[in-house]
Protein backbone atom coordinates (compact mmCIF):
# COMPACT_ATOMS: atom_id res chain seq x y z
CA UNK A 1 0.00 0.00 0.00
CA UNK A 2 3.04 2.60 0.18
CA UNK A 3 3.56 3.15 -3.66
CA UNK A 4 -0.52 4.33 -4.07
CA UNK A 5 0.04 6.69 -0.90
CA UNK A 6 3.16 8.20 -2.06
CA UNK A 7 1.58 8.46 -5.54
CA UNK A 8 -1.24 10.43 -3.83
CA UNK A 9 0.93 12.86 -1.19
CA UNK A 10 3.30 13.91 -4.38
CA UNK A 11 -0.22 14.74 -6.74
CA UNK A 12 -1.11 16.76 -3.53
CA UNK A 13 2.53 18.34 -3.60
CA UNK A 14 2.75 18.73 -6.78
CA UNK A 15 -0.53 20.70 -6.45
CA UNK A 16 0.84 23.36 -4.14
CA UNK A 17 4.41 23.64 -5.75
CA UNK A 18 3.85 23.17 -9.34
CA UNK A 19 7.27 23.67 -10.80
CA UNK A 20 9.27 21.35 -8.72
CA UNK A 21 10.75 18.35 -10.32
CA UNK A 22 9.81 14.75 -9.27
CA UNK A 23 13.39 14.67 -7.71
CA UNK A 24 12.60 17.54 -5.69
CA UNK A 25 9.13 16.20 -5.02
CA UNK A 26 11.12 12.91 -3.51
CA UNK A 27 14.03 14.86 -1.78
CA UNK A 28 11.25 16.54 0.42
CA UNK A 29 9.32 13.48 1.08
CA UNK A 30 12.88 11.63 2.46
CA UNK A 31 14.33 14.36 4.17
CA UNK A 32 11.48 15.03 6.68
CA UNK A 33 10.72 11.40 7.13
CA UNK A 34 10.13 10.40 10.67
CA UNK A 35 11.75 6.69 11.58
CA UNK A 36 9.72 3.75 12.44
CA UNK A 37 8.55 2.11 15.70
CA UNK A 38 10.73 -0.90 15.09
CA UNK A 39 14.22 0.12 13.47
CA UNK A 40 15.74 3.16 12.37
CA UNK A 41 18.08 1.29 10.05
CA UNK A 42 18.00 3.17 6.38
CA UNK A 43 18.43 -0.42 4.90
CA UNK A 44 15.45 -1.52 6.69
CA UNK A 45 12.84 1.16 6.58
CA UNK A 46 14.44 3.48 4.08
CA UNK A 47 14.15 7.53 4.85
CA UNK A 48 11.48 6.53 6.97
CA UNK A 49 7.36 7.31 7.05
CA UNK A 50 6.48 10.31 5.13
CA UNK A 51 5.27 13.24 6.91
CA UNK A 52 2.61 14.87 5.48
CA UNK A 53 2.83 17.99 7.87
CA UNK A 54 6.69 18.13 7.16
CA UNK A 55 7.45 17.65 3.70
CA UNK A 56 5.89 21.35 2.32
CA UNK A 57 8.77 22.85 4.35
CA UNK A 58 11.86 20.62 3.64
CA UNK A 59 14.25 23.47 3.89
CA UNK A 60 16.63 21.98 1.72
CA UNK A 61 15.95 19.94 -1.48
CA UNK A 62 18.51 17.61 -3.44
CA UNK A 63 16.99 18.20 -6.94
CA UNK A 64 18.03 16.26 -10.21
CA UNK A 65 17.12 16.51 -13.66
CA UNK A 66 17.58 14.71 -17.02
CA UNK A 67 20.89 15.42 -17.87
CA UNK A 68 21.83 14.09 -14.37
CA UNK A 69 20.37 10.76 -14.67
CA UNK A 70 22.24 10.24 -18.46
CA UNK A 71 25.08 10.98 -16.63
CA UNK A 72 24.82 8.69 -14.14
CA UNK A 73 23.96 6.32 -17.06
CA UNK A 74 26.75 6.97 -18.72
CA UNK A 75 28.87 6.32 -15.77
CA UNK A 76 27.45 3.07 -15.44
CA UNK A 77 28.43 1.99 -19.25
CA UNK A 78 24.99 2.48 -20.62
CA UNK A 79 25.78 4.82 -23.34
CA UNK A 80 22.98 8.11 -23.22
CA UNK A 81 24.24 11.23 -23.58
CA UNK A 82 28.11 11.53 -25.40
CA UNK A 83 27.92 15.38 -24.35
CA UNK A 84 27.78 14.19 -20.88
CA UNK A 85 30.65 13.60 -18.31
CA UNK A 86 30.27 10.12 -17.07
CA UNK A 87 29.62 10.26 -12.63
CA UNK A 88 30.01 7.81 -10.30
CA UNK A 89 26.35 6.36 -8.90
CA UNK A 90 27.38 7.65 -5.51
CA UNK A 91 27.50 11.31 -7.14
CA UNK A 92 24.31 10.74 -8.47
CA UNK A 93 22.52 14.17 -6.59
CA UNK A 94 20.24 12.38 -4.33
CA UNK A 95 19.66 12.65 -0.66
CA UNK A 96 20.75 9.46 0.09
CA UNK A 97 24.57 8.37 0.03
CA UNK A 98 25.09 4.42 -0.40
CA UNK A 99 28.55 3.32 -0.55
CA UNK A 100 28.86 -0.55 -1.39
CA UNK A 101 32.13 -0.92 -1.44
CA UNK A 102 34.17 1.50 0.85
CA UNK A 103 37.83 0.70 0.58
CA UNK A 104 39.79 3.48 2.99
CA UNK A 105 38.01 6.75 2.28
CA UNK A 106 35.61 7.94 -0.17
CA UNK A 107 34.44 11.56 -0.98
CA UNK A 108 30.85 11.90 -2.52
CA UNK A 109 29.17 15.34 -3.65
CA UNK A 110 25.85 16.79 -3.12
CA UNK A 111 24.23 19.59 -3.85
CA UNK A 112 21.21 21.83 -1.79
CA UNK A 113 19.10 24.31 -2.81
CA UNK A 114 17.28 26.33 -0.47
CA UNK A 115 13.45 26.24 -0.46
CA UNK A 116 12.76 27.91 2.54
CA UNK A 117 11.79 31.60 2.78
CA UNK A 118 14.21 33.93 4.31
CA UNK A 119 17.86 33.27 4.74
CA UNK A 120 18.90 30.42 6.96
CA UNK A 121 22.53 28.43 8.14
CA UNK A 122 22.55 24.83 8.36
CA UNK A 123 25.17 23.07 10.50
CA UNK A 124 25.21 19.38 10.37
CA UNK A 125 25.53 16.57 12.53
CA UNK A 126 26.08 12.93 12.47
CA UNK A 127 24.33 10.08 14.09
CA UNK A 128 25.40 6.33 13.87
CA UNK A 129 27.82 5.12 11.38
CA UNK A 130 29.50 3.11 13.69
CA UNK A 131 32.73 2.24 12.99
CA UNK A 132 33.06 5.05 10.08
CA UNK A 133 34.18 8.23 10.27
CA UNK A 134 32.33 11.14 8.45
CA UNK A 135 33.52 14.76 7.90
CA UNK A 136 31.31 17.26 5.78
CA UNK A 137 33.09 20.36 4.11
CA UNK A 138 31.90 22.93 4.78
CA UNK A 139 31.29 22.92 8.48
CA UNK A 140 27.74 24.93 7.78
CA UNK A 141 26.12 26.56 4.80
CA UNK A 142 23.67 29.62 4.75
CA UNK A 143 21.31 30.48 1.81
CA UNK A 144 18.27 31.95 0.88
CA UNK A 145 15.73 30.64 -1.18
CA UNK A 146 16.51 30.11 -4.56
CA UNK A 147 20.18 29.42 -4.07
CA UNK A 148 22.38 26.56 -4.29
CA UNK A 149 25.18 25.08 -2.31
CA UNK A 150 27.85 22.55 -2.98
CA UNK A 151 29.20 20.21 -0.18
CA UNK A 152 31.11 16.84 0.32
CA UNK A 153 30.93 13.83 2.47
CA UNK A 154 33.95 11.86 3.50
CA UNK A 155 33.66 8.64 5.04
CA UNK A 156 36.75 6.59 6.42
CA UNK A 157 36.77 3.16 7.59
CA UNK A 158 38.20 2.90 11.34
CA UNK A 159 37.11 -0.09 13.18
CA UNK A 160 34.11 -1.21 11.22
CA UNK A 161 34.19 -4.83 9.75
CA UNK A 162 34.63 -5.36 6.30
CA UNK A 163 31.77 -6.62 4.66
CA UNK A 164 28.78 -5.08 7.30
CA UNK A 165 27.08 -2.37 6.15
CA UNK A 166 27.39 0.47 9.04
CA UNK A 167 24.24 2.86 8.10
CA UNK A 168 23.18 6.44 10.37
CA UNK A 169 22.47 9.57 9.01
CA UNK A 170 23.82 13.53 8.68
CA UNK A 171 21.20 15.83 9.82
CA UNK A 172 21.36 19.30 8.97
CA UNK A 173 19.33 21.92 11.40
CA UNK A 174 18.79 25.65 10.84
CA UNK A 175 17.54 27.21 13.96
CA UNK A 176 15.73 25.66 17.49
CA UNK A 177 12.52 24.94 18.54
CA UNK A 178 9.77 24.80 16.97
CA UNK A 179 11.16 27.18 13.85
CA UNK A 180 13.70 24.40 13.42
CA UNK A 181 14.23 23.41 10.37
CA UNK A 182 15.89 19.59 9.66
CA UNK A 183 17.19 17.89 6.54
CA UNK A 184 17.81 14.40 7.49
CA UNK A 185 19.65 12.26 4.80
CA UNK A 186 19.92 8.37 5.21
CA UNK A 187 24.00 6.82 5.11
CA UNK A 188 25.23 3.67 4.39
CA UNK A 189 28.68 2.19 3.58
CA UNK A 190 30.02 -1.48 3.69
CA UNK A 191 33.65 -1.56 3.98
CA UNK A 192 35.72 -3.73 1.58
CA UNK A 193 39.13 -4.98 1.89
CA UNK A 194 39.83 -4.24 -1.07
CA UNK A 195 39.00 -2.40 -4.68
CA UNK A 196 39.14 -4.79 -7.84
CA UNK A 197 38.68 -4.31 -11.02
CA UNK A 198 34.86 -5.65 -12.33
CA UNK A 199 36.55 -7.89 -14.95
CA UNK A 200 39.57 -8.77 -17.10
CA UNK A 201 39.54 -10.05 -20.13
CA UNK A 202 42.77 -11.97 -22.59
CA UNK A 203 42.59 -14.89 -24.95
CA UNK A 204 44.38 -18.09 -26.00
CA UNK A 205 44.66 -21.79 -24.57
CA UNK A 206 47.03 -20.35 -22.47
CA UNK A 207 47.90 -16.46 -21.07
CA UNK A 208 47.88 -14.56 -18.38
CA UNK A 209 46.46 -10.76 -17.41
CA UNK A 210 47.96 -8.33 -14.96
CA UNK A 211 45.22 -6.51 -13.41
CA UNK A 212 45.51 -3.71 -10.17
CA UNK A 213 43.70 -3.70 -6.65
CA UNK A 214 44.00 -1.03 -4.12
CA UNK A 215 43.99 -2.00 -0.53
CA UNK A 216 41.63 -1.00 2.21
CA UNK A 217 43.90 -1.53 5.20
CA UNK A 218 47.46 -2.86 5.97
CA UNK A 219 47.68 -7.00 5.62
CA UNK A 220 46.54 -9.93 3.62
CA UNK A 221 43.51 -10.82 1.20
CA UNK A 222 43.09 -14.48 -0.05
CA UNK A 223 41.73 -15.11 -3.10
CA UNK A 224 39.53 -18.04 -4.61
CA UNK A 225 38.78 -18.34 -8.07
CA UNK A 226 35.68 -20.55 -10.51
CA UNK A 227 35.81 -22.09 -13.42
CA UNK A 228 37.32 -20.96 -15.93
CA UNK A 229 34.54 -23.00 -18.10
CA UNK A 230 33.53 -23.35 -21.66
CA UNK A 231 30.65 -21.42 -23.33
CA UNK A 232 27.66 -23.14 -25.34
CA UNK A 233 26.77 -20.76 -28.17
CA UNK A 234 24.16 -21.05 -30.58
CA UNK A 235 23.16 -18.77 -33.44
CA UNK A 236 20.08 -17.15 -35.35
CA UNK A 237 18.62 -15.00 -37.47
CA UNK A 238 15.64 -12.33 -36.69
CA UNK A 239 13.64 -10.19 -38.40
CA UNK A 240 12.68 -6.53 -36.55
CA UNK A 241 9.11 -6.68 -34.55
CA UNK A 242 7.28 -6.69 -31.86
CA UNK A 243 8.75 -8.46 -28.71
CA UNK A 244 7.45 -11.60 -27.67
CA UNK A 245 7.93 -14.43 -25.40
CA UNK A 246 8.35 -17.07 -28.04
CA UNK A 247 9.58 -18.59 -31.04
CA UNK A 248 8.70 -16.40 -34.40
CA UNK A 249 10.54 -14.07 -36.91
CA UNK A 250 11.87 -11.54 -33.80
CA UNK A 251 12.37 -13.47 -31.29
CA UNK A 252 14.22 -16.39 -30.60
CA UNK A 253 13.68 -18.53 -27.09
CA UNK A 254 16.16 -21.12 -25.56
CA UNK A 255 15.59 -23.13 -22.61
CA UNK A 256 18.18 -24.49 -20.07
CA UNK A 257 18.62 -25.80 -16.83
CA UNK A 258 20.64 -24.87 -14.57
CA UNK A 259 21.79 -27.62 -11.60
CA UNK A 260 23.14 -27.39 -8.12
CA UNK A 261 26.19 -25.33 -7.45
CA UNK A 262 25.93 -22.84 -10.57
CA UNK A 263 28.00 -19.63 -9.32
CA UNK A 264 27.30 -17.68 -12.37
CA UNK A 265 24.88 -17.17 -15.06
CA UNK A 266 25.68 -15.13 -18.16
CA UNK A 267 24.38 -14.58 -21.72
CA UNK A 268 26.27 -13.15 -24.13
CA UNK A 269 24.51 -11.60 -27.88
CA UNK A 270 26.95 -10.87 -29.94
CA UNK A 271 25.00 -9.44 -33.31
CA UNK A 272 26.79 -9.75 -36.96
CA UNK A 273 25.84 -6.03 -37.86
CA UNK A 274 26.97 -3.82 -34.79
CA UNK A 275 24.49 -1.24 -36.47
CA UNK A 276 21.64 -3.60 -35.53
CA UNK A 277 19.30 -3.05 -32.30
CA UNK A 278 18.98 -6.20 -30.86
CA UNK A 279 17.87 -7.24 -26.91
CA UNK A 280 18.28 -9.64 -24.51
CA UNK A 281 16.93 -11.26 -21.76
CA UNK A 282 16.96 -13.86 -18.73
CA UNK A 283 13.72 -15.39 -17.16
CA UNK A 284 13.63 -17.83 -14.96
CA UNK A 285 10.16 -20.34 -14.91
CA UNK A 286 8.81 -21.45 -11.64
CA UNK A 287 6.82 -24.31 -11.63
CA UNK A 288 3.31 -23.53 -9.49
CA UNK A 289 1.44 -26.28 -10.61
CA UNK A 290 -0.22 -24.03 -13.35
CA UNK A 291 0.14 -25.13 -17.16
CA UNK A 292 2.13 -21.79 -17.55
CA UNK A 293 3.69 -21.40 -14.70
CA UNK A 294 5.25 -18.23 -13.67
CA UNK A 295 7.74 -16.56 -15.47
CA UNK A 296 9.99 -14.07 -13.61
CA UNK A 297 12.47 -11.70 -15.18
CA UNK A 298 15.68 -11.89 -13.74
CA UNK A 299 18.18 -9.36 -15.99
CA UNK A 300 17.68 -7.95 -19.49
CA UNK A 301 19.97 -5.93 -21.71
CA UNK A 302 18.00 -3.50 -23.62
CA UNK A 303 20.54 -0.78 -25.10
CA UNK A 304 20.33 0.92 -28.21
CA UNK A 305 23.82 -1.22 -29.14
CA UNK A 306 23.65 -4.01 -30.96
CA UNK A 307 25.31 -6.26 -28.36
CA UNK A 308 24.11 -6.64 -24.79
CA UNK A 309 24.58 -8.99 -21.38
CA UNK A 310 22.88 -10.49 -18.75
CA UNK A 311 24.06 -12.28 -15.92
CA UNK A 312 23.50 -13.24 -11.85
CA UNK A 313 25.45 -14.74 -9.66
CA UNK A 314 25.05 -17.72 -7.54
CA UNK A 315 21.65 -18.45 -9.51
CA UNK A 316 19.32 -20.46 -7.66
CA UNK A 317 18.67 -23.91 -9.32
CA UNK A 318 16.00 -24.44 -12.13
CA UNK A 319 14.43 -24.22 -15.48
CA UNK A 320 15.68 -20.92 -17.31
CA UNK A 321 15.10 -18.87 -20.65
CA UNK A 322 17.24 -16.31 -22.41
CA UNK A 323 15.20 -14.21 -25.49
CA UNK A 324 16.81 -12.81 -28.26
CA UNK A 325 14.78 -10.02 -29.82
CA UNK A 326 15.51 -8.03 -33.07
CA UNK A 327 14.11 -4.30 -32.17
CA UNK A 328 15.67 -2.76 -35.66
CA UNK A 329 18.44 -3.53 -38.10
CA UNK A 330 20.31 -1.97 -40.76
CA UNK A 331 19.34 -4.57 -43.39
CA UNK A 332 16.01 -6.54 -43.35
CA UNK A 333 17.94 -9.21 -40.96
CA UNK A 334 19.90 -9.35 -38.65
CA UNK A 335 22.62 -12.83 -37.50
CA UNK A 336 23.43 -13.19 -34.04
CA UNK A 337 25.19 -15.48 -31.73
CA UNK A 338 24.31 -16.53 -28.05
CA UNK A 339 26.69 -17.67 -26.09
CA UNK A 340 25.72 -18.86 -22.58
CA UNK A 341 28.13 -19.71 -19.46
CA UNK A 342 27.13 -21.29 -16.14
CA UNK A 343 30.01 -21.21 -14.01
CA UNK A 344 30.68 -23.51 -11.22
CA UNK A 345 33.26 -24.70 -8.96
CA UNK A 346 36.94 -24.46 -9.56
CA UNK A 347 37.93 -25.84 -12.33
CA UNK A 348 41.57 -26.13 -11.79
CA UNK A 349 42.41 -24.19 -14.87
CA UNK A 350 42.69 -20.67 -13.18
CA UNK A 351 45.10 -19.32 -10.72
CA UNK A 352 46.12 -15.96 -9.20
CA UNK A 353 49.34 -14.47 -7.95
CA UNK A 354 49.89 -13.78 -5.43
CA UNK A 355 47.48 -15.75 -3.22
CA UNK A 356 47.00 -14.29 -0.53
CA UNK A 357 47.80 -10.64 -2.15
CA UNK A 358 49.68 -8.37 0.18
CA UNK A 359 47.95 -5.14 0.08
CA UNK A 360 48.98 -1.39 1.76
CA UNK A 361 46.08 1.65 2.68
CA UNK A 362 45.01 3.09 -0.39
CA UNK A 363 47.85 1.64 -2.16
CA UNK A 364 47.71 -0.42 -5.23
CA UNK A 365 49.08 -3.68 -5.69
CA UNK A 366 49.71 -5.95 -9.19
CA UNK A 367 47.55 -9.42 -9.26
CA UNK A 368 48.84 -11.82 -12.33
CA UNK A 369 45.76 -13.95 -13.25
CA UNK A 370 46.67 -17.02 -15.61
CA UNK A 371 44.81 -20.07 -17.15
CA UNK A 372 46.12 -22.90 -19.41
CA UNK A 373 44.62 -25.96 -20.93
CA UNK A 374 41.89 -23.95 -23.32
CA UNK A 375 40.25 -24.81 -26.00
CA UNK A 376 41.29 -21.63 -28.11
CA UNK A 377 38.00 -22.20 -30.54
CA UNK A 378 35.81 -21.64 -27.59
CA UNK A 379 35.01 -18.93 -25.18
CA UNK A 380 35.39 -19.12 -21.45
CA UNK A 381 34.36 -17.60 -18.29
CA UNK A 382 35.40 -17.39 -14.71
CA UNK A 383 35.51 -15.41 -11.84
CA UNK A 384 37.71 -14.44 -8.68
CA UNK A 385 36.52 -14.00 -5.45
CA UNK A 386 38.18 -11.84 -2.57
CA UNK A 387 38.19 -12.47 1.37
CA UNK A 388 36.28 -9.80 2.95
CA UNK A 389 34.79 -8.22 0.01
CA UNK A 390 31.66 -8.75 -1.62
CA UNK A 391 32.90 -7.68 -4.80
CA UNK A 392 34.47 -10.25 -7.59
CA UNK A 393 36.71 -9.94 -10.45
CA UNK A 394 34.95 -11.82 -13.61
CA UNK A 395 37.32 -13.71 -15.84
CA UNK A 396 36.59 -13.71 -20.14
CA UNK A 397 38.48 -15.63 -22.24
CA UNK A 398 38.27 -15.66 -25.97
Amino acid sequence: MAAPHIAGLAALFRERYPTWSPAAIKSAMMTTAFDHRSTNNPLLQGAGHVNPRRFFNPGLVFDAGPEDYRAFLNGQGIPADPNLEPIEAFNLNLPSVSIGQLVGRQTVTRTVTAVADGWHRYTPRVEGMPGVRVTVSPRSIALRRGQQATFTITFERTSAAFGEWSTGYLIWTSGRGRDAITVRQPLAVRPAAVSVPAEVSGEGASGSVEMTVTGGFIGEVAVTTAGVVPGVEDSGTLTPGPLALTNDASNRLYTFSVPEGVTLLRGELDAANDSDDMDLYLFLHIDIGTEDGLIVLLDSGVTSAADERVEIFSPPPGEYMLLVHSRSTESSSSDFTLTRFLVGEDAGNLTVSPNPIPVTYRQEATVTVSWSGLDPTVPYLGWIGYENTARRTIVSIN
